[in-house]
This record gives structure tokens, C-alpha cells and sequence, in this order.
């Protein structure tokens, strides 16, 4: 691998386009929870999805949107298109919006298109991006409570991080409300055996032989244990072990950086 293959190599990891996925078992309860949900057509639910930032919630929803693509929709939080309703956007997604009309409520076709199609899981991730003002939780609250309530014809699983609409969603209080937590966190004893996992991956991906190993003790332990962050942790160290394989004393690396600082100078060395 010469200079210019190694940088790319380098800026594949340390981008997260590896392909490496690690599932903990609080994000795969999530995932059977919601599953079996959707594999026996439980429509009518209003479904809130909700973690720590970087728990891994994303990851949980799109990966359901994948496993089921006849079922499940995954909305898009359109900036450009801020007085699109939540019903606009599902009409968008499956290519039959018309821009001329608007819908507060599903209209009945999109209803029978739903029970023909079986399209009826409404995934909207990051709700909380569909928001500008104060009174944007209401209009947001109405628009999921209609596409629940309006003959029982979708279940709406959502995510957030505002807590103005997590207190709002739990005031709610429907018997068709349902609340799932997912646990992101990494334990200690296993990110060793995750790590080791993450190389070998990438190792294989890319035709390398670098070995993990002492990354624990190299770094200061400035990050969270959610497993975005780890993820980011392991991208880091075996971005900075790729540096001695591009041979040239231009690019060197300091000892005992923090995370942060660490990732700013390989950005330096890998886009100079």
C-alpha cells in the first residue's frame, strides 16, 4: 500500500465508512421489541424511542427501516421544507405528494394505501428537527396524534432529545402510548474484546496487520462510554496506528493527546 492508498485507507476509518457494526444487547432489546411489533402489524401505537446522545438510537431505528423495508418508513427532517406537516411528508416518502395541498390529517386514500401496501410504521427519528418555535410542539403533537388516532392506521415511532416533547409525550398518556429506553453504555470489561473485534475488521477490510493492544492506556479516557463515542475512540486509534505505514517523517504524532485533540491532528495529517 503506497502513501496515497494509506491515506485514504486512514480517512475510511477514521470518516466511520469501515462498515463495522457492534450491537449491545440493551439496542438489540429495543430492536426485538419494535420488530415483533412490526411483524404482527400492531398499528395504532404511538411509540417514543429514547437514549442517552450517542446511545445508539439512530442506529436502532434505521436498522429496523432496513430489516423492513414493505413495513417501515423512515421520514426525512426536510430544512428546506419547514411548512410540510408530518402527513405531507409521509405522502412524500412514498412519492405521492402533491404540493398544491396540504394535510393536517391522513386523507383516505393514504389510509387505503396503507392497508394495501402494508407500508403503516411511521419511523420519525430526531423529532426535535421538526421543531422552530415553542408552538411547534403542539402542531408537532396533533399531526403524530392523527396519524395514530385516525382509524387506527399507522403506528408512529418517534425520537427525540427535547425534553418539552418527552414530558409532552408522557402527559399524553394514551393506553396506545409505549416507551422504550435504549441502553448505549459499553462496559469496561468488554471494550477490550470490542476493540480487538474492530481491528481485525478493519485489518480484513483493508489488507493490514495492525494489532490492537495498549490503546486503553494511551489514551486518556476524556469520552463517555456510549457506544457512538467508543466507536469514535477505536476509529481514532487505528487511524493513528496507520501512520507509521505512510514512511515519511512529515508525519508524526504526539504521545498522551486527549481524544479530541488527537482527532485534530490526524485531520491535519490526513487532509494536508
Amino acid at each position: 500500500m503506497d502513501v496515497e492508498q494509506s491515506l485514504v485507507a486512514a480517512r475510511t476509518v477514521l470518516e466511520g465508512l469501515h462498515g463495522f457494526q457492534y450491537r449491545l444487547p440493551g439496542q438489540d432489546e429495543v430492536y426485538e421489541q419494535l420488530a415483533v411489533k412490526v411483524q404482527q402489524g400492531l398499528v395504532g401505537e404511538m411509540i417514543l424511542v429514547n437514549g442517552a446522545p450517542g446511545s445508539g438510537v439512530t442506529s436502532c431505528l434505521e436498522n429496523l427501516a432496513r430489516s423492513y423495508p414493505r413495513q417501515c418508513i423512515m421520514l426525512q427532517s426536510n430544512l428546506y421544507h419547514r411548512d410540510m406537516t408530518l402527513t405531507d411528508r409521509v405522502c412524500d416518502a412514498i412519492s405521492m405528494h402533491c404540493e398544491s395541498e396540504s394535510y393536517k390529517e391522513p386523507p383516505a386514500w393514504l389510509i387505503e394505501h396503507a392497508k394495501l401496501t402494508g407500508l403503516k410504521f411511521l419511523i420519525l427519528d430526531d423529532l426535535d428537527e421538526y421543531i422552530v418555535c415553542a408552538k411547534d410542539i403542539d402542531r408537532i403533537m396533533y399531526e403524530v396524534s392523527a396519524l395514530v388516532g385516525w382509524r387506527g392506521a399507522f403506528t408512529v415511532i418517534v425520537s427525540t432529545r427535547s425534553m418539552k416533547l418527552i414530558r409532552r409525550f408522557i402527559k399524553y398518556n394514551s393506553p396506545k402510548q409505549r416507551d422504550f429506553w435504549v441502553d448505549g453504555i459499553v462496559s469496561l470489561d468488554k471494550l477490550d474484546a470490542m476493540g480487538a473485534e474492530f481491528f481485525h475488521w478493519n485489518n480484513q477490510l483493508l489488507k493490514l496487520n495492525i494489532r490492537w493492544g495498549g490503546e486503553l492506556q494511551k489514551i486518556k479516557y476524556d469520552f463517555d462510554f456510549q457506544i457512538d463515542s467508543v466507536m469514535k475512540f477505536f476509529e481514532l486509534s487505528y487511524a493513528t496506528k496507520m501512520i507509521p505505514t505512510l514512511k515519511s517523517e512529515l508525519y508524526s504524532i504526539r504521545d498522551g493527546l486527549s481524544s479530541e485533540a488527537l482527532h485534530y491532528e490526524l485531520l491535519q495529517i490526513l487532509y494536508q
